[in-house]
């Protein structure tokens, strides 16, 4: 008997463990997990990596506040997850527009930016259609081909270069795209601004 409940607590806490590596948004108010080095606890989706060896885990965050835990400011995890829906949308879209102009969004694809925002992928599309009218992924394109043209226009930056930065995956994939929202190729754009009067229209 006494084997059969050590053996399940273990397993337990083994898939808590692993819940907090892959961050899952799933575990959400399953429980939290305190780092004893930090003396701070988060939500299972939490954007931190902490080492499990030094993970304890409590069934929620009064037992965490109890145990001598103070709340991460990250991903508020004293605060409830029915609370944090209605009244934190806000704060997590200027969340993701912040790390979007970072250029994380493509860089990270939007399961992981969204994991990392403590949501899963389906709420951030809610989110932004809700707020913005728009998808995640046509606001963060956006943005890095507003990021592209002012560095093909104010700058003498090679276009390989500039696709790599703002992370378009391929000079191919970049000219496409350039030309697609701005009716122009990116030579062409650049010779323009510098010299109006030689380029014809």
């Amino acid at each position: 008997m006494v084997s059969n409940r050590v053996s399940t607590s273990r397993k337990r806490e083994d898939a808590r463990v692993q819940a907090v590596i892959r961050r899952d948004v799933r575990s959400n108010g399953a429980f939290v997990y305190a780092v004893k080095t930090t003396g701070i606890f988060c939500r299972p989706s939490c954007p931190a990596r902490p080492n499990p060896e030094n993970i304890v885990f409590f069934d929620n965050a009064v037992s965490a506040q109890t145990g001598g835990y103070r709340a991460c400011k990250r991903c508020r995890p004293e605060v409830p997850l029915a609370h944090a829906a209605a009244h934190g949308t806000r704060a997590v879209l200027e969340r993701a527009l912040r790390k979007m102009k970072s250029g994380n969004y493509h860089r990270e694809g939007e399961t992981l930016f969204a994991e990392k925002l403590g949501i899963g992928g389906r709420q951030l599309r809610r989110i932004f259609e809700a707020q913005l009218g728009i998808s995640p992924k046509r606001y963060a394109d956006e943005l890095r081909l507003q990021s592209a043209f002012k560095r093909v226009l104010h700058s003498d930056q090679p276009f390989t270069e500039i696709s790599e930065a703002c992370d378009f995956g391929s000079i191919r994939r970049f000219n496409s795209a350039f030309k697609s929202r701005f009716q122009t190729s990116p030579t062409r754009a650049r010779a323009q601004a510098k010299n109006p009067r030689k380029v014809s229209k």
